[in-house]
């Protein structure tokens, strides 16, 4: 494949996955939202939850878009624990009988912090490209 559609293709899934990620955290149904309306509204895991089951979408949804990024996009942003969301996503899209809500809960405490601020708005406050996508120099 030509050097340069190869890093156009990495550009477009790196701001594809960014876009996801943003919607999922700072979304009408987001985890922002989720944090808002506090623990009490999580807890309350009756079939028809939607604030619990909103949490649990955007984690999943989260979890998948992070899977697709690069090596080097990860090691930028250590405060994350890639592999914790990834683990996260597995669990609640996988262990559909025995998901336990304080999970849940403490995943959206803990991540949606780190999340909101390490994704960047218009794909401006972590730079214009992914550290993958940098020109390599001859």
């Amino acid at each position: 494949m030509n050097p340069l559609v190869k890093e156009l293709r990495k550009r477009s899934l790196y701001r594809e996955r960014l876009q996801v990620i943003l919607d999922e955290v700072r979304g009408d149904e987001g985890l922002r939202e989720v944090l808002k309306l506090g623990k009490a509204a999580c807890m309350k895991h009756e079939g028809r939850n939607y604030i619990a089951r909103s949490a649990m979408h955007s984690l999943a949804t989260i979890g998948l878009a992070l899977s697709d990024l690069s090596l080097s996009m990860q090691k930028a942003f250590p405060a994350l624990d890639w592999e914790d969301l990834q683990d996260l996503r597995n669990y609640i899209a996988h262990d559909y009988i025995k998901r336990e809500m304080p999970v849940v809960w403490d995943a959206v405490v803990a991540y949606t912090p780190i999340l909101d601020d390490a994704v960047p708005t218009s794909h401006g406050r972590m730079g214009q490209k992914p550290p993958s996508a940098a020109p390599e120099r001859r």
